[in-house]
């Protein structure tokens, strides 16, 4: 029998913790080793969602920029409307028939939807119904281009192996991007596509989960933008790659064949079925298209700011193979050059070249952290620094568009979230439907007067980025516009009617006499010569307001002439240039 022990503790006592016990079920947040550590982050971490949250910052404050949105917006609701697409275009009756229907009609009914669900949100008057629709396709925009950044952002450091550099590479996209990035257009829904794409990509081997997910995403690209076409090409280059460096016994060949096979046959579900390629040829053959800024080439000089899109991603990326031990593989070579050649001929593919190149850029870090011995560098572990990252998202969150309204109870002011030039006081003055002369005075004064019942009546020349905000506000019957932001919809002859009238071109009076054109609406600046001409016709009313002097319009950075005896019928009148 053992004698009792006098330092033993009474029975029924609690025992005592050790000093050094973690807190909670087992859990020390300030222990790498803990358990919760797999879920803690890096300081790489952090500077990623700051990243994220200043873009989504940036982008939900910049207003709604009209020439891109409202004609696709219009299209959207005459789609959701009448439950099918049109064809030809429904707004203008100068519009060429048999023309090819858009290959956004998906983005362009998402836009509807959002608009609708922003007005039944706002509520109230008109005015404030706009405003909520207007910042719900803002938030919409936003949100769209912060997902493409996250996406780009994970297959960069797949590529990489590295989340410091895929930072790296996103800040700079942004960076780069940044006044671009800013005007919503659906070119934001094929950028988020076309990096979903390249995170598939971003392994050695497809995997079997995206031999299967690329159709698919195929499939839903092909109704939102006419970018899929790209996501194609990158397919067919990468297994075209593949076949010259390891022959058809190839597995990730196989894949890749498979993958694209598949991709080709779900982008034919779309309203047009197989046509729509035709249709896309046609577009881009149209030579009313070519016209456009995003169809010119890249210019060079060093007064624009457009050439540095070019030339930042092309050094970063020949920096990178100079340093690399590893050659570029044959699809990567092709990738560079294809997407190179067509960002110099096409601006609009700059976008697309900016991305394609950091994602070959980075792809060769891992050979150079090895050739030169630089070991990859990663911070602890820390609750803190998860802390730090989500107070960053929350904040982010808080200060946005979105939880501004929920807060505030009501939308930002309209004047606030769209562009200076958008002409939404003019529309609201010529459908007269409240009281005439709150927007526009001096222009409710000549309607008075010139107009039976102060009504405008006739048709509208506005230049192609004003005309698809009027397109959306009109009636189409009562107010066409000659054009707008979609030229592959009218006649060569027509348009360039259009562009020689804007220019103040030879016979400008005859446009506007023989398409009985009653007002003009022009952006200040853009198109000086016609405005002038305007200006000093007897026959027009150049529409002036009590604050223009002052530069403080309500119409905004806009010139407006209104023809004083308005024309029903043809009447083209000979008469010099004055």
């Amino acid at each position: 029998m053992n004698p009792p022990n006098p330092e033993a503790e009474p029975a029924g006592a609690a025992k005592p913790e050790p000093a050094d016990a973690p807190l909670g079920a087992g859990f020390d947040f300030t222990d790498p080793n803990s358990p919760l550590a797999p879920y803690y982050l890096r300081a790489s971490h952090v500077v990623a969602a700051g990243l994220l949250a200043f873009a989504l910052l940036y982008l939900s404050a910049q207003p709604l920029v009209h020439p891109a949105v409202w004609g696709h917006l219009a299209l959207g609701r005459w789609t959701a409307e009448h439950g099918s697409l049109p064809h030809g275009d429904p707004f203008t009756p100068f519009a060429a028939p048999d023309r090819p229907v858009s290959s956004s009609w998906l983005t362009e009914v998402g836009y509807h939807a959002l608009y609708r669900v922003g007005e039944m949100l706002a509520g109230g008057d008109e005015k404030r119904r706009m405003a909520g629709g207007v910042e719900m396709l803002r938030v919409g925009h936003a949100l769209l281009a912060v997902a493409s950044l996250a996406v780009l952002l994970i297959a960069f450091r797949r590529v990489s192996a590295s989340m410091p550099l895929a930072c790296a590479g996103i800040a700079l996209i942004f960076l780069l991007t940044l006044l671009t990035s800013s005007v919503q257009s659906p070119r934001v829904v094929g950028e988020f596509f076309f990096a979903c794409l390249l995170l598939a990509l971003s392994r050695p081997v497809l995997s079997r989960r995206a031999v299967l997910g690329v159709p698919l995403l195929m499939a839903v690209w092909a109704n939102m933008h006419w970018s899929f076409t790209l996501g194609l090409a990158v397919l067919a280059v990468f297994l075209i790659g593949r076949l010259v460096e390891a022959g058809w016994a190839d597995v990730p060949g196989r894949r890749l064949l498979l993958a694209l096979a598949l991709s080709v046959g779900t982008t034919m579900l779309n309203p047009s079925g197989p046509r729509l390629y035709a249709d896309l040829w046609q577009l881009a053959r149209d030579p009313n298209t070519a016209t456009l800024n995003g169809w010119q080439s890249v210019d060079f000089r060093l007064g624009l700011w457009m050439h540095w899109l070019f030339l930042v991603p092309l050094i970063l990326l020949i920096v990178s193979q100079a340093l690399s031990p590893r050659p570029l593989t044959v699809a990567q070579v092709l990738l560079a050059v294809g997407f190179a050649l067509a960002a110099c001929v096409w601006r609009g593919m700059l976008a697309w070249w900016v991305a394609i190149a950091h994602w070959l850029a980075l792809s060769e870090w891992p050979a150079i952290r090895e050739r030169f011995g630089i070991a990859g560098y990663q911070s602890v572990l820390s609750f803190r620094k998860t802390l730090v990252a989500g107070l960053l998202i929350v904040v982010s969150l808080i200060w946005s568009s979105p939880v501004q309204w929920l807060m505030r109870g009501h939308p930002p002011a309209l004047e606030r979230i769209v562009s200076r030039g958008t002409p939404w006081r003019l529309a609201e003055e010529l459908r007269g439907e409240e009281d005439p002369g709150q927007w526009l005075p001096d222009l409710a004064q000549g309607l008075q007067k010139h107009y039976p019942g102060g009504q405008f009546e006739g048709r509208i020349l506005a230049s192609e980025t004003l005309g698809g905000f009027l397109v959306w506000a009109l009636p189409a019957d009562r107010m066409p516009v000659l054009a707008y932001m979609q030229p592959h919809l009218f006649s060569a002859d027509h348009w360039d009617d259009v562009l020689n009238a804007l220019a103040g071109g030879p016979g400008w009076w005859e446009v506007l006499d023989r398409y009985r054109v009653n007002l003009v609406v022009l952006e200040r600046g853009a198109d000086a010569k016609l405005a002038d001409f305007l200006d000093k016709d007897s026959a027009w009313q150049v529409v002036r307001n009590e604050n223009e002097s002052a530069g403080r319009s309500p119409g905004g950075s806009l010139f407006i002439a209104l023809r004083k005896e308005p024309l029903r019928q043809p009447n083209v009148r000979k008469r010099e240039q004055r």
